[in-house]
């Protein structure tokens, strides 16, 4: 583990504080919401990579209603974000039905695909849609950067690597 690596993932994590302190899911016009969401998953994304390399991994599924765990998630989840033509936001790939971004603040259905339901079953969570892949705020973004953040610090402790601990 280097330390330059420990750095990157500092900052990458303090972008994504610095994004879920502003209410951006709130944000008009809605492009603002996205463009918020997407900078948050990119640099989630890039923080739990880093940590996977330095067998670190963020493993928790709790809730999550794809294949694998959270760092799997973030992944799926910043790659559908990330490019516009992607599979990843098909609802429905048979009959092409997609969805490019979705909000669902506290308990409510977003929408019905046939037998695919897009909803968010939490009145204290927000959940974000690309195709069919759900990703919660509170549950799991949050999360994984708390798990994140004391992960890197006790790594970098264990190489005797100063990082801020904002």
């Amino acid at each position: 583990m280097s330390y330059e690596l420990c750095r990157l993932t500092e900052t990458t994590l303090k972008k994504c504080d610095d994004v879920l302190r502003t209410e951006f899911w709130n944000a008009e016009p809605y492009w603002i919401s996205e463009a918020a969401f997407t900078l948050l998953i990119v640099n989630l994304k890039d923080a739990l990579s880093a940590l996977d390399k330095m067998k670190l991994r963020i493993i928790f599924t709790d809730d999550i209603n794809s294949k694998g765990d959270v760092t799997d998630l973030v992944r799926e989840m910043r790659n559908a974000a990330a490019h516009n033509g992607s599979v990843l936001r098909l609802v429905d790939p048979i009959r092409q039905n997609g969805l490019s971004f979705g909000v669902c603040v506290g308990r409510a259905n977003l929408a019905k695909f046939d037998d695919i339901e897009l909803k968010n079953e939490y009145d204290d969570d927000i959940a974000f849609f690309h195709g069919a892949l759900r990703i919660l705020l509170v549950r799991h973004i949050v999360r994984a950067v708390r798990e994140a953040k004391q992960n890197l610090r006790t790594a970098a402790a264990a190489h005797d690597y100063w990082i801020f601990t904002y």
